[in-house]
């Protein structure tokens, strides 16, 4: 006589339940996958901003270097930028850095990379910056309140901004750079003093036209 064992589909439940566990761990997989590309992606979109700034630093190195360095291209007002012409981009600080006061993406005063120095930064493409730097121009002040003799000495604060592949990707960079105004000495170049990325800009400053 043949005996009937009754079926109690315990092997179909063990292998349903494996088969959750596996797809749970394949998700699990595919989302630290995915965040780890949207983090070097954005690392990478990053460093370019960064690379630009820098260039924007240099490039205005440049322009400083020239005739629109001298001192008497600056306005004569305190906290004034010539937004216009010839020496659009050219401020002389006041009591509120001037970087802050103006969108970094309006048309001016702030100045895009190259149009003085004659450089070119290329732009645009898949691995490229958006679009080009731009940088600030602030002749700071020095010597005693008052004194009518310019002194030979000058600083130069020069705020930088850099765009990732996505524009809404930017970094700002400062520096402060020495110049001198001896006559004499008309050709040398800026001194770079100190450097800066400023970390918290979106704070402090406006970004939209």
């Amino acid at each position: 006589m043949m005996k009937h064992h009754r079926q109690s589909g315990a092997s179909l439940l063990i292998a349903l339940v494996m088969l959750v566990v596996v797809m749970l761990l394949g998700v699990t997989a595919a989302r630290m996958s995915l965040t780890n590309e949207k983090s070097s992606r954005s690392d990478r979109d990053r460093q370019i901003a960064f690379e630009a700034a820098e260039a924007a630093l240099r490039d205005a190195e440049l322009d400083a270097s020239g005739p629109r360095g001298r001192i008497d291209a600056f306005p004569e007002l305190r906290g004034a930028c010539h937004e216009s012409g010839a020496s659009t981009g050219l401020c002389r600080a006041g009591a509120t850095p001037l970087w802050s006061a103006f969108s970094m993406l309006a048309p001016t005063p702030w100045v895009e990379y190259g149009r003085y120095s004659g450089q070119h930064f290329p732009y645009g493409a898949a691995s490229l910056a958006s679009r080009p730097p731009r940088y600030l121009v602030e002749l700071i002040a020095v010597g005693k309140p008052g004194s009518a003799a310019a002194p030979v000495l000058q600083r130069l604060r020069i705020t930088a901004v850099g765009f990732g592949t996505r524009e809404s990707t930017q970094v700002v960079l400062q520096s402060i750079y020495a110049i001198d105004t001896d006559p004499e000495r008309a050709s040398k170049r800026p001194v770079r003093l100190s450097w800066r990325e400023l970390g918290n800009w979106q704070e402090t400053s406006r970004t939209t036209p």
